[in-house]
C-alpha cells in the first residue's frame, strides 16, 4: 500500500514506508483533535507537504487556510 489511513488518534511510526498518510479525527473529541493537531505540526516540522480539509454543514469539504 502507498497511502495510510490513520483514525481516531491512530500514530503511524516515522519511518513507514507509505507515499501518503490522511488522518481522520473527530472535531468534538477534544483528545483525538489534539493528536491530529501533533501529527500536522510534526509533519509540518518534517518538511512535508501538508493540507488540511474541513467538512461544512452541507456534507462537502473544503481545503482550510
Amino acid at each position: 500500500a502507498d497511502v495510510a489511513l490513520l483514525m481516531d488518534g491512530a500514530e503511524l511510526a516515522p519511518d513507514a514506508p507509505y507515499t501518503r498518510c490522511m488522518v481522520l479525527f473527530d472535531g468534538d473529541d477534544r483528545a483525538t483533535r489534539d493528536v491530529a493537531r501533533a501529527q500536522f505540526k510534526a509533519a509540518m516540522d518534517a518538511g512535508q507537504t501538508v493540507r488540511y480539509f474541513q467538512q461544512e454543514r452541507s456534507g462537502g469539504w473544503v481545503e482550510a487556510e
